[in-house]
């Protein structure tokens, strides 16, 4: 059994692996063992923080009076408060609004990649840089392309369908179950996606400008420039709905994609699927 891909990268629309360059692919794929939100990701990010984690954690909205307590549970091991804080923050749930975002290019050109360069299928990679931006769209796309010879893309997406399919109605049909599968797998695409987002905004607003370029050196994701907006937008729509006096009133931000589909979101994200985003970092 292959053991599970810990890369979380994002390869630029440039960037093209021709076919025949599969193996080149797969050994720059295994080079970059790096998952975020990984135990090896939070290590790393805990050294950088270092000392100035008291502030650091409070610009994230975490609680304070639980500094102390992770302060003097872990005296032996001065990381290890650092490590307690960025856990309790991995936790955390992002706002549902948020996840309504559903043109996220670079998990798009992840996709894309996949598809044309381990499953052997450029008909629907091509089709769908050619037609699609919603990933609602692309994933009913691909329950009619894909659902008999679901097993490549599934296994180099690295999705767990077994635990997936196992929360589903007796009886669901095939292409349903595909559905499920390929829609928890975007929204943990997204989970990650954004809290990596989440932590670059957090080390900027620290003034840790080279810190966090460090980061993306490493990990070689890129930032999203713009990423304060939606972060922003998101605050200000859920101070609405704080305010709002009918109970059965529900808001919903959609950036891009608001199509029938997003409605059925699985948000029983199996923590086992990988974000497999990757992107050329450019400097200058």
């Amino acid at each position: 059994m292959t053991s599970p891909l810990k890369a979380i990268c994002i390869f630029a629309k440039s960037k093209k692996i021709p076919r025949k360059t599969s193996i080149l692919w797969q050994k720059e794929r295994e080079e970059l063992k790096e998952e975020i939100l990984s135990g090896t990701f939070l290590s790393f990010i805990a050294k950088i923080i270092g000392h100035r984690w008291r502030l650091f954690f409070t610009r994230l909205k975490l609680e304070p009076h639980l500094f102390d307590h992770w302060e003097t549970d872990n005296l032996p091991f001065p990381d290890e408060p650092i490590i307690k804080g960025l856990t309790e923050w991995k936790k955390r749930p992002l706002p549902n609004n948020l996840l309504s975002y559903r043109n996220i290019e670079e998990i798009k050109d992840w996709l894309v990649l996949v598809l044309k360069s381990e499953c052997e299928r450029k008909d629907i990679s091509d089709d769908i840089q050619k037609y699609f931006k919603d990933m609602d769209d692309i994933i009913e796309t691909l329950t009619t392309k894909v659902t008999k010879d679901r097993a490549s893309l599934f296994g180099a997406l690295e999705i767990d369908w077994q635990s997936i399919e196992a929360d589903l109605p007796t009886g669901t049909s095939l292409k349903r179950r595909t559905g499920a599968c390929l829609k928890t797998w975007f929204t943990d695409q997204q989970l990650k996606y954004w809290k990596y987002q989440e932590l670059l905004m957090t080390f900027r607003d620290s003034e840790l400008d080279s810190e966090a370029d460090s980061i993306i050196e490493r990990f070689r994701i890129k930032e999203l420039q713009d990423a304060r907006t939606y972060f922003r937008a998101v605050e200000k729509e859920s101070l609405t709905l704080e305010k709002e006096t009918d109970s059965h009133f529900h808001g919903k931000t959609s950036f891009v994609g608001n199509s029938e589909s997003s409605q059925e979101l699985y948000v029983n994200v199996n923590t086992t699927s990988k974000l497999s985003i990757v992107s050329e970092h450019t400097k200058g």
